[in-house]
């Protein structure tokens, strides 16, 4: 420790060294580095390592947070939507963009007796009348390769084993941001105006 007086000189024991007690405009030379003074550049960067940390797991808990709901959502969207397609007069059906039947209501299952995972993929086809079964197809494939709105008459057995005609349209359906989808149709007993 130099005072600030020129050529005066003190020693200080460094173990007891008191700040306040140093001369005005005194100098510490090669004092050792306190344990701060080392090690601070450390401590900020754990703090904020551990801040970033804690903000990311909250960005991930709100994440998680929002998933849940959207699906929640999703559920009660598809319920009301099942509970709805179930109620209608009216047999309502649903294709993939792979042709094949994803969905059709309880009305139609009642119609034809069947189960759901009966008819799923091409099992519809099981009870259209053969006689229609291939004009039948060939207007849905067509309008399905055109992305194109579809009517189409046919026959189609009853659980009781009685055939019935029924009027059939379909309409594609797309995504959001425009990614085709299937299609999504009704269909209707038309056999009284038939006759």
């Amino acid at each position: 420790v130099i005072p600030a007086e020129v050529g005066t000189h003190a020693r200080y024991d460094p173990a007891t060294l008191d700040p306040d007690s140093l001369p005005p405009h005194a100098t510490v030379r090669f004092a050792e580095p306190t344990l701060w003074s080392q090690y601070k550049g450390y401590a900020f960067a754990a703090i904020a390592a551990f801040v970033l940390q804690s903000l990311f797991i909250i960005a991930l808990v709100a994440e998680i947070s929002r998933r849940r709901e959207v699906e929640a959502q999703l559920r009660e969207s598809e319920r009301r939507f099942r509970s709805l397609a179930d109620t209608a007069p009216v047999f309502i059906w649903m294709s993939g963009p792979d042709k094949r039947t994803e969905f059709v209501n309880q009305v139609w299952l009642a119609f034809t007796g069947r189960t759901l995972e009966q008819e799923r993929g091409d099992g519809w086809h099981a009870h259209v009348h053969p006689d229609d079964l291939r004009r039948c197809l060939d207007t849905y494939h067509a309008a399905f390769e055109m992305h194109e709105p579809f009517d189409v008459e046919f026959r189609v057995r009853r659980y009781d084993g009685e055939y019935r005609w029924i009027l059939n349209r379909g309409r594609p359906r797309y995504s959001s941001i425009g990614a085709f989808l299937g299609y999504v149709g009704f269909a209707i007993d038309i056999t009284e105006r038939k006759r």
